[in-house]
């Protein structure tokens, strides 16, 4: 995490209650949250923000509202955005962070348009920029690992096929306000200042602004926090860790409390090639036959989340650990994939108390958290890129939810290990 950056003259600051935080997945949202615990001492994700009363919120510390409005039609996208956003900064705060996916998957310029109109600001600074992850933009473009995200993997998204890396076109898309551009050259000048205050005034209000380095992300949170604004941030874990180093620490952090006894159960959603390393490492170390589980059509879920379930249960008791993914020689509709695992491991946790869950894949892991009555992840400890481990409250329960294509290739075995010595 970059370090804080010392009080000075001229140096912008943010209080915590300057600052939230909204996320259109619920990897995302814990990933890109977890930036803030070290600073501000406690960050809790609402997994679903339409259902983020009074009850289920934290009196302190960073609030991340999950949208979950990625696969969302536009008109559904923005309704929740907006919706989210007028939660998020009715404590007057002067910053809103819109986490959104680094390859634009999902309805990203609505959602901006949506957040803006809630926020009620003129002034949007997107930083999609994720230099620890490969992923960079260079002359508005983005890239990963120096290949344009179009030419990637994510061209052939089954969801969310992208066909553009030009990032001005993404934050465009179905939002009528004026994008501008902020190239690097521009970013790194001793005038940056001079020259964004000229985009403002020719009635540029969406800026897209070039990153290959934290010093520029850290450059570029730093030039849109002086402004007299309200600002929206729009990006991931790159912008948040910038804006991070610009928070007042709040002297505590919370810690791990009493994680319940129990077997650990570990789901893969997807059928991304790292996460099925993951688990096939989990695997030979426990010498475990994951359990497969097969939803054909709607009419079949039932059968296939209740036959997983009883494979699941005998499978712990042997182990302490179960496993549970969709068969690999198999592609199913990805809504019925999540419905069966959200059954499976809801049948689960009403017969037998789980010590830890892991579920890969952001729709996989909200579907699941709604379906066992999780309604906030208190965020706890990173244990590799893209995986951190939150305890749902009021049980204790460790959870960790991941994107398919993060984590290091022994993240599963890291998270069994870290709840038994918890």
């Amino acid at each position: 995490m970059a370090g804080k950056h010392p009080h000075s003259d001229g140096e912008p600051r943010l209080a915590f209650t300057e600052i939230s935080m909204i996320a259109d997945d619920l990897a995302g949202a814990c990933d890109t949250g977890y930036e803030f615990l070290d600073a501000l001492g406690c960050v809790s994700v609402l997994v679903d923000s339409d259902a983020a009363d009074e009850g289920c919120q934290p009196a302190e510390g960073l609030r991340v509202y999950n949208t979950e409005s990625r696969g969302l039609p536009p008109d559904a996208a923005y309704g929740k955005a907006y919706r989210a956003a007028r939660i998020a900064g009715r404590g007057g705060q002067r910053v809103l962070v819109k986490k959104t996916d680094s390859a634009f998957r999902g309805q990203f310029g609505r959602e901006i348009a949506a957040v803006m109109d809630a926020f009620e600001t003129r002034l949007c600074c997107v930083a999609p920029a994720i230099p620890d992850f490969g992923r960079t933009t260079r002359n508005g473009f983005q890239y990963i690992d120096g290949v344009p995200i179009a030419e990637t993997f994510y061209g052939k998204d089954p969801k969310n096929p992208i066909s553009t890396s030009e990032v001005a076109l993404h934050a465009a898309a179905e939002n009528d306000r004026p994008v501008g551009r902020i190239d690097l050259k521009t970013l790194r000048s001793k005038e940056n200042a001079q020259r964004l205050a000229r985009l403002i005034s020719s009635g540029s209000q969406v800026l897209v602004v070039d990153g290959e380095t934290r010093q520029d992300l850290d450059t570029a949170a730093r030039l849109f926090l002086m402004r007299p604004e309200r600002v929206l941030f729009v990006g991931g874990q790159g912008i948040g860790n910038a804006l991070a180093g610009f928070c007042d620490s709040t002297g505590k952090k919370d810690g791990w409390t009493k994680v319940p006894e129990g077997p650990v159960l570990v789901v893969c959603g997807t059928l991304h090639p790292r996460s099925r390393e993951q688990l096939a490492r989990i695997s030979k170390a426990h010498r475990l036959d994951s359990v497969h589980i097969r939803p054909e059509d709607p009419l079949s879920i039932d059968a296939a989340s209740e036959k997983a379930a009883s494979q699941l249960l005998e499978q712990m008791k042997q182990c302490g650990i179960g496993a549970l993914c969709t068969p690999e020689d198999a592609v199913y509709e990805p809504g019925l994939v999540e419905k069966a695992i959200s059954r499976s491991v809801r049948l689960v946790s009403d017969r037998i108390r789980l010590s830890g869950l892991l579920l890969t894949g952001g729709s996989t892991g909200y579907e699941t958290c709604r379906a066992i009555g999780i309604r906030r992840l208190c965020l706890r400890e990173r244990i590799s890129p893209g995986t951190v481990i939150a305890q749902a409250p009021p049980s204790g329960m460790a959870v960790l939810i991941k994107g398919g294509s993060l984590g290091e290739p022994d993240a599963f075995l890291r998270f069994v290990e870290t709840v038994k010595n918890v």
